[in-house]
């Protein structure tokens, strides 16, 4: 199963980018899901998603 988004989602200027620690893991089971998004030629930002966003709010449609 994926997941897509419905509609146009805006990150808003000044949104804040906290610092990862150097050697932080997760780990991600069942129901999560990532995508890349393009932000330069040679860059990609990472969105992680968890299942819970198709009840939670009604940014995300099912796809198979």
């Amino acid at each position: 199963m994926k997941l897509a988004l419905k509609k146009d989602y805006v990150i808003p200027a000044g949104t804040v980018f906290e610092h990862i620690p150097g050697g932080m893991k997760r780990t991600y089971g069942n129901g999560n899901y990532e995508t890349l998004i393009s932000t330069s030629k040679d860059t990609v930002m990472s969105v992680n998603v968890t299942v819970d966003e198709l009840t939670c709010t009604d940014l995300f449609k099912e796809e198979v």
